[in-house]
């Protein structure tokens, strides 16, 4: 089985993506139409933020291939069948860069409210129409942070376009899409529905590191960047006693999830404990300790419901705001990404990591790259997240630590509730002596080999013909009605 990627236009060194506002291709010229972070941030100076980028739906290149809408076709008498007669699958993809909002149209910036779906080509939306297996996906597969207003965005534009919601699929990498999905229908019934699908990005890159980094230890260039990597080994590990700290805090953005944790630590004096960083000029909220007393996640309901427990991270903010800023390694927090800046002595000094991921408080169950960390340094972690994560890790041959601590938080959907018992975990560790720790990394390094090896193993192939399966399956019966995982 193959998928077959349809673009609209090709430039001097490749496919456009799809979705483009072609009313600003300015930069493109300038930097030969190659899509690079270097385009981009060209673009970004004029006009604020791109919409689009290069869609390869976060696989591998097996099994796909590019192709320009010229070089396919439908039969006029059956509206159906390309001229292509192998057993392909026809997808035209739009993959929004970071802003969901911005290429939703949503955000008066460059592209004066303009919608990605304003620029598919008119044969485009012919072929969604009338060609049983062409349909158009939005791949929002790099982020999981979406809303049931996403829904709304859609339908709307659909109906404006005389899309049929049924020819498209909406991809997140937030495991419960299609429950936001429903929140939006259950006060907004359509008769006919979008294919809603997960798929966790960060395994084949995360793997690709983590190989690169075992194999060729020094240089590792991303995203611009060469930095000096490495990760420790099992002799590393075992010789490693007596750690400077008990826990390793890595924060760029300054999320609420991410202050409210680190000023229930500084309350309780335990940051001495922790090699932790954050930069405070990064909020995007000036009032952000007013927001952390007062302010409320997605749904509603406030970041902690428990008076007591929220008068204790006041005081904490109030002592860390004094601090403003604390980094670990890179000094500049803003040009730290998710990939080539890993250095193993922050993982040696500590003897655990409290892993703060990009969503705690929001609507999509997201799991990043961060999750991934410990895997890739042989380091025992807490995730400071949605509810799932443990669990879909595990459903994928991870082991994580049930047997030595209490990983009920996984489990729990309050997201105030979560945030207590995360800390009162996260506190219980931090308070464990150097000597207990000694010993119980004694216990846990099987299951940190294990859980290396299992990243390691993943087979790009064997994931590449998952997704590609499961997006036939998906695609052989009405809309899906439960979440659907792609791998």
């Amino acid at each position: 089985m193959q998928i077959k990627k349809i673009f609209d236009v090709i430039g001097p060194n490749g496919f456009i993506p799809n979705g483009w506002n072609y009313n600003f291709t300015n930069d493109l010229w300038d930097h030969n139409f190659i899509i690079t972070h270097n385009s981009i941030d060209a673009f970004n100076k004029n006009y604020t933020q791109v919409s689009v980028y290069d869609c390869n739906l976060n696989i591998s290149d097996h099994n796909i291939k590019n192709v320009h809408i010229s070089e396919i076709g439908y039969n006029n008498e059956t509206e159906s069948n390309y001229h292509d007669n192998n057993d392909n699958l026809f997808v035209y993809p739009i993959h929004p860069f970071g802003s969901l909002d911005t290429c939703l149209g949503n955000n008066l910036n460059y592209h004066q409210n303009k919608h990605c779906f304003d620029f598919i080509s008119s044969v485009a939306l012919d072929y969604i129409e009338k060609s049983k297996n062409f349909y158009l996906v939005l791949d929002y597969s790099s982020e999981g942070d979406i809303r049931s207003d996403m829904f709304e965005n859609l339908h709307k534009k659909c109906n404006e376009l005389n899309i049929n919601p049924k020819k498209v699929l909406v991809i997140t990498s937030a495991m419960n899409t299609r429950d936001i999905y429903f929140e939006y229908l259950k006060t907004n019934p359509q008769e006919k529905q979008f294919y809603t699908s997960y798929y966790c990005w960060p395994f084949l890159p995360k793997r690709g590191e983590t190989r690169t980094m075992l194999e060729n230890v020094g240089m590792f260039e991303f995203n611009g960047h060469t930095n000096s990597n490495e990760l420790m080994s099992e002799n590393d590990f075992l010789n490693s006693k007596n750690r400077k700290y008990k826990s390793l805090i890595l924060n760029r953005r300054t999320a609420p999830h991410r202050l409210i944790l680190l000023s229930l630590l500084h309350n309780s004096n335990l940051l001495t404990d922790v090699n932790y960083s954050f930069d405070l000029s990064m909020a995007t909220d000036t009032n952000i300790g007013l927001d952390l007393v007062s302010g409320s996640g997605y749904d509603g309901n406030p970041y902690l419901k428990n008076d007591k427990i929220r008068s204790n991270m006041a005081n904490g903010f109030f002592k860390l705001n004094k601090i403003k800023k604390r980094t670990v390694d890179f000094d500049n927090i803003k040009e730290v990404w998710g990939f080539g800046f890993e250095k193993k002595e922050n993982y040696l000094n500590s003897y655990f990591s409290v892993i703060t991921e990009t969503i705690f408080y929001e609507a999509g169950h997201y799991i990043s790259e961060k999750s991934f960390k410990g895997i890739q340094h042989l380091h025992p972690f807490v995730i400071v997240g949605k509810p799932g994560i443990l669990k879909y890790l595990k459903s994928k041959g991870f082991k994580t630590f049930s047997e030595f601590w209490d990983e009920s938080y996984d489990t729990i959907e309050d997201d105030s509730d979560r945030m207590e018992v995360l800390y009162k975990l996260i506190e219980s560790l931090v308070n464990k002596s150097n000597e207990e720790w000694d010993s119980l990394n004694e216990k846990l390094l099987p299951i940190l080999i294990h859980n290396r090896e299992t990243l390691l193993k993943i087979d790009e192939r064997e994931l590449n013909e998952t997704y590609i399966n499961n997006l036939y399956n998906l695609f052989q019966n009405e809309p899906n009605q439960e979440n659907h995982f792609l791998f």
